[in-house]
């Protein structure tokens, strides 16, 4: 491991990652609000010292970074490091990562990914076994589920999950970020479900 002078921004970052399943310069770019040469210069040191690793998964979309084991030990993290990225949820979860940023950008809330989420309730989850949000935000005192749909599921799938946030007391609203494409069919919910919220997926996520 290469030795490195690690400042508290950088074990936050380390935290930060390891949330998500991995993440992408140019979200780093953002959360850091810097130049991208500052973080073309930075970052590497991160994977030299062994902290950071960086895999290209896809031509012609940026690489990912995820925390390691010692990247995770250093900064303190109780939660254990992705060991691969999971391709089957790879656009998905690229997005979330977008959408966590646009909200602290929006709304001032720091977002819980749902690998938190998850480590917090013992993989336990709601609406169905193992279904827990994308993520959690607090907005003015209220916990709020956020879930990004970019491909329609079932309606009794949505249901059962539907169901089971109004038979919660964790959240107080669940806002639904869809594609075009989706938004629709969710809507249909919307009479029944008072505390559901749905939107669009903003430009740029």
């Amino acid at each position: 491991m290469v030795s490195l002078r690690f400042t508290d921004r950088d074990m936050a970052l380390i935290r930060w990652i390891n949330g998500f399943s991995f993440v992408e310069a140019p979200h780093i770019t953002r959360l850091w609000r810097v130049d991208p040469s500052r973080v073309r210069h930075r970052i590497p040191k991160f994977i030299d010292a062994g902290v950071l690793s960086h895999d290209r998964i896809f031509v012609g979309l940026p690489g990912v970074y995820r925390a390691t084991s010692d990247g995770v030990a250093l900064a303190g993290d109780d939660l254990p490091p992705v060991k691969k990225v999971n391709l089957q949820n790879y656009h998905h979860d690229r997005r979330v990562v977008s959408l966590a940023l646009y909200l602290f950008e929006t709304v001032g809330a720091d977002f819980l990914p749902d690998r938190r989420v998850r480590h917090q309730l013992g993989l336990k989850g709601v609406g169905q076994p193992g279904h827990v949000p994308d993520g959690v935000i607090e907005v003015g005192g209220k916990r709020i589920a956020i879930e990004l749909e970019l491909t329609a599921k079932g309606s009794g799938r949505r249901k059962k999950i539907l169901d089971g946030y109004r038979a919660s007391i964790g959240f107080k609203e669940v806002w639904y970020y869809a594609a075009s494409g989706v938004i629709e069919g969710l809507r249909e919910f919307q009479k029944g479900y008072p505390f559901l919220r749905i939107m669009e997926v903003p430009d740029g996520i």
